[in-house]
């Protein structure tokens, strides 16, 4: 498999910290798979859930990232939750990518935050916050032992697809005019 990131783009209403991500990113050495900015987006009782970056590699696994537009990472924590709990929930949809109620899948999320120097002090346990400095060791951090083949094949499928919103079941009545 060759070693190059794919970077699909989108739209996500944060330009400054896409680009530093984006531009990241294209300098990590020996990892490959796919890169979707503002995608996928999740169909969720209040709304769509647009997702602000998504890494899906088949050696670091599932990546989702929260990006810090500014210096702001207040409540970051929360966000974090809400996403990996909506984008698991999205995934185990698939029969295929679970196993004992188990997601097969490694699934992280980061927060990415380019322009907080000291970051350090913002972190909280568990809850991973990095910048343009401390993005590579991370991904370092990151492993998907089996993740080659047909199982990383069918999780970029199911991501793919989790923006797709099914049609309505409902019958649809047809009246004649009299």
């Amino acid at each position: 498999m060759t070693t190059r990131l794919d970077i699909i783009r989108g739209i996500n209403g944060k330009p400054a910290a896409t680009e530093a991500l984006v531009q990241n990113l294209e300098r990590v050495q020996g990892i490959s798979g796919e890169v979707f900015i503002g995608f996928p987006l999740i169909p969720t009782p209040d709304g769509k859930y647009s997702i602000d970056a998504t890494l899906i590699s088949p050696s670091k696994g599932v990546v989702l990232f929260d990006l810090i537009e500014g210096i702001d990472a207040r409540r970051y924590e929360e966000r974090q939750d809400d996403l990996v709990n909506k984008f698991e929930a999205r995934l185990k949809l698939h029969r295929e990518l679970v196993k004992k109620r188990k997601l097969l899948v490694p699934l992280t999320v980061v927060s990415f935050a380019p322009g907080i120097t000291g970051i350090k002090k913002y972190e909280t346990e568990n809850y991973p916050l990095v910048n343009e400095a401390g993005l590579m060791d991370f991904l370092d951090t990151l492993s998907w032992e089996g993740g080659e083949g047909e199982l990383y094949r069918t999780t970029l499928s199911a991501i793919e697809n989790l923006s797709s919103i099914r049609k309505s079941r409902s019958k649809l009545e047809v009246h004649q005019p009299h």
